[in-house]
């Protein structure tokens, strides 16, 4: 995981809006992973869309963690990260269709 939690987000009063997707939206994490579980959940701001946190859970997730980490480092909105080409097959497509489901 990177950045805010749910609850530090809630507990601030900031305004957020949630995505979560099963890791199995990436085509190479069912076949890598047969049987396998998981997903991510991206956290972005209520009002400009910003990356405020991203939880990964599931096999491969540190293999992107690093690109949601300069996200939240950054303040990239989520209109900005779908801008961003996510090769495939891999299993950060997983991270692109949370957050996408923000856009």
């Amino acid at each position: 995981m990177v950045g805010k939690t749910e609850e530090e987000l809630k507990s601030a009063g900031i305004e957020y809006k949630k995505s979560v997707v099963p890791m199995a939206v990436a085509g190479r994490f069912l076949i890598e992973r047969e049987g396998g579980t998981g997903l991510v959940k991206v956290l972005c701001g209520g009002r400009f869309g910003e990356v405020l946190g991203v939880h990964a859970i599931g096999d491969a997730s540190s293999e992107f963690i690093v690109a949601a980490a300069s996200m939240v480092e950054t303040e990239m909105s989520a209109a900005e990260a779908c801008e961003i080409v996510f090769p495939h097959p891999t299993v950060s497509e997983a991270l692109r269709e949370a957050v996408a489901g923000i856009h």
